[in-house]
């Protein structure tokens, strides 16, 4: 809440206080009609700021941040070439090979101060694994960045927002509907002064209501006066490529977001033409990542071999070790992505006490394109793990969007025994709280964080690190930890009609991810326990619900089978565990049609 409505929040506790004072003995009749005014006036201011606070609930949305902190930090002193300040490098002829020192191109710091720009819209492009976002958040929560923006706001307030596409994500991770909703939600945040002027139509019963499209274009348009009087607005949006829709559609919202008064945009997007024509016209507002990065990427692999110590004794014994550096710069081509893998794999030869020979041929035999590696990676899956890579990597891709760990981990229990999740004990709880005792919560934290650490070591050895625990950052329950893929272009290529045939080869035509998922789901419902935070755990619980009847739905739809166990059994578990908060009641042992179920419900929660 911004300085205006804390001080009229001050405001209304002195007029309380003074009525307060003013009342404690006896009534002053002729003060009456003051007294009137003043509360009048309290429950005026009241009720406006409580009708804030509903529109801005209602337009923030539960994933709002995760994006941002799924995205990996920038290595030390990485990136100062975005503000001018060339990499440190200690390679001569790694600088002679590369743009560091000069980055002619590189005007991003100029434009951010610039208070009569010629274009009010900056665009980051890379290819695949360059480290786009990386750069992009470094950028968004940089002091340099709100430093310059400062410079060119002047006395005027100034709002930064910033969207991550993700296309791996929810519906309002990946769509107009989501970026549109999170940029209003930051204006009326930042300034809810402007939340009337936006929006008026919401000052009442319409205040926590969802958003639609419409609304959300109408709430910005209606913006326009608001900005030109008082506000300077900058926002960054990373990876319109992630848009998940027509990308003319995402273009165009782009456009129009720039046409607003007193905006200042920077964009990212992979190098496709569409975005070339609109965005890179320019030679002096947009960069392409993969150029300026050789004197970075030195930096993250000499520190990163040199914090090992099995490098540093190799190093010792052998100068020309210094040129394996060199060699990786060089081969990267600008994808960090790619260097990151080529290091895990030669550090990996240094624990095997690989000779400098040894080492070279490793990295000549590591494929230059990203794909291929990715294909290589597979390839080096031990043959007792390919069927279970096959499975793990068909469920990542059906479960459209990261699961949480405990799925995966009541994967090769199913496999093992089809009915497991229908024999699965529920988990013991207190009947007349709900949940269980102190005692069994701490055992049973203990038991997820030993599976956790199990569960890593199986996605490393089944799928080389391409699938990896992702700790959140903003719950502090470890039980929010999910599975993804290592970076979005991994996701691409396990995708490609050809790798999922691969995968359908090696598990056979019997095997059904929709099944396996439904169970898994179950399962993972019925293994947790009733933690005493009982909103967190319908959290979680919500997060589990919506994809297993997905996934039930799926299969009625597709195979004519409806998963009457499954569905009977996840009644009978909600109902144990939480038989007041879960209103949904599904028919036992009758064939439902879960189309009206998940039609009914839309995105809204099922547990509310």
């Amino acid at each position: 809440m911004n300085q205006q409505r804390t001080e009229q929040l001050q405001y209304m506790q002195r007029k309380i206080d003074e009525i307060n004072r003013s009342t404690s003995s006896r009534v002053d009749i002729p003060k009456l009609p003051i007294l009137h005014t003043n509360l009048s006036g309290m429950a005026s201011t009241g009720s406006d700021i409580w009708i804030e606070q509903a529109i801005l609930q209602s337009l923030r949305f539960r994933e709002i941040q995760v994006r941002f902190h799924k995205i990996p930090e920038a290595h030390a002193r990485t990136f100062g070439w975005i503000f001018g300040r060339p990499a440190p490098s200690q390679n001569p002829e790694l600088c002679r090979n590369s743009c560091v020192g000069t980055l002619p191109n590189v005007k991003f710091i100029d434009w951010l101060e610039d208070s009569t720009p010629q274009t009010s819209l900056y665009w980051i492009a890379g290819k695949a694994g360059a480290g786009k976002s990386t750069l992009m958040k470094f950028l968004s929560d940089h002091e340099e960045t709100k430093r310059a923006l400062a410079s060119w706001a002047g006395s005027n307030p100034l709002v930064i927002a910033s969207y991550f596409f993700w296309c791996f994500g929810t519906q309002l991770q990946k769509s107009q509907e989501g970026l549109l909703q999170t940029l209003l939600y930051e204006i009326c945040r930042q300034c809810p002064h402007l939340i009337r002027s936006c929006c008026p139509w919401r000052m009442g019963p319409l205040a926590r209501d969802a958003w639609s499209l419409s609304e959300l274009r109408k709430a910005l348009h209606n913006l326009k006066t608001g900005l030109v009087e008082s506000t300077k607005f900058f926002v960054f949006v990373d990876g319109l490529d992630e848009y998940d829709g027509d990308t003319r559609e995402i273009v165009e919202a782009i456009e129009d977001l720039s046409s607003l008064p007193n905006i200042k945009l920077c964009v990212s997007s992979r190098p496709w033409t569409i975005f070339r024509e609109k965005f890179g016209q320019d030679q002096d507002r947009h960069l392409f990542v993969q150029d300026l990065t050789k004197g970075d990427i030195n930096l993250y692999v000499r520190n990163t071999f040199e914090a090992d110590s099995n490098f540093l004794q190799a190093k010792v014994e052998d100068e020309k070790y210094e040129d394996l550096v060199t060699d990786i710069v060089i081969k990267a081509e600008g994808v960090f992505l790619w260097v990151i893998l080529v290091v895990k794999s030669l550090l990996n030869g240094l624990t095997n006490e690989d000779s400098l020979r040894a080492m070279h041929d490793r990295l000549n035999r590591l494929p230059a394109d990203l794909e291929d590696f990715f294909h290589h990676m597979l390839k080096s899956v031990e043959p007792v793990y390919q069927e279970k890579m096959a499975r793990t990597f068909q469920v990542a891709i059906a479960g459209d969007g990261p699961l949480p760990v405990l799925v995966y981990s009541h994967l090769d229990d199913i496999e093992e025994c089809p009915d497991y999740a229908l024999r699965l004990a529920l988990y013991p709880i207190v009947r007349t709280t709900g949940v269980c005792s102190p005692e069994t919560e701490a055992m049973f934290m203990t038991d997820f964080k030993k599976g956790e650490r199990q569960m890593q070591k199986r996605l490393d050895a089944r799928t080389k690190g391409l699938l990896e625990v992702v700790r959140e950052t903003t719950n502090r329950n470890e039980l929010v930890n999910k599975v993804s893929f290592l970076h979005r272009t991994v996701g691409d290529f396990v995708k490609r009609e050809e790798i999922m045939s691969e995968f359908t080869k090696i598990t056979g035509s019997t095997f059904n991810v929709n099944v396996m998922l439904c169970h898994a789901l179950l399962a993972t419902i019925k293994a947790l326990p009733g933690i005493s935070d009982g909103r967190f755990i319908l959290t979680i619980l919500n997060d589990l619900v919506h994809p297993l009847l997905d996934h039930a739905y799926s299969e009625e739809i597709g195979q004519r089978a409806a998963q009457i166990e499954v569905i009977d059994e996840l009644e009978r578990s909600l109902t144990y565990y939480h038989p007041i908060h879960f209103p949904v009641s599904l028919v036992l042992g009758v064939p439902i049609s879960l189309g009206e179920v998940l039609n009914s419900e839309g995105s809204k929660s099922l547990i509310d």
